[in-house]
């Protein structure tokens, strides 16, 4: 189901990229804002319109009221240990990745 449920986001994507011009949508793939989370913050701010603000990169050091049930991980700075965290699984995951187109 999880494979079914990313293979119809992903075909909705190419339909809105399809759809829209191309200064509508901005893709940001989470490997890259982890690894450059500075650069990608100012690719997206720029996107929006919005000015470099240094604090995007202390997001954690904010004190107001997180009501979330990932409020743990808001509070925490990014870290990349995540990343490539599937591979023990990766045969495991050979038919999600058929599924989703690898």
């Amino acid at each position: 189901s999880l494979g079914r449920y990313y293979a119809r986001y992903a075909t909705q994507m190419r339909h809105w990229h399809a759809a829209l011009p191309p200064e509508s949508l901005l893709d940001v793939r989470y490997e890259d804002l982890v690894l450059d989370t500075e650069g990608t913050a100012r690719r997206m701010l720029a996107f929006l319109g919005l000015p470099w603000d240094p604090r995007c990169l202390e997001f954690h050091r904010n004190t107001r009221v997180v009501d979330t049930a990932s409020r743990a991980q808001v509070r925490r700075p990014i870290y990349r240990g995540s990343i490539g965290r599937w591979r023990p699984f990766e045969a495991h995951l050979t038919p999600l990745a058929a599924l989703v187109g690898g």
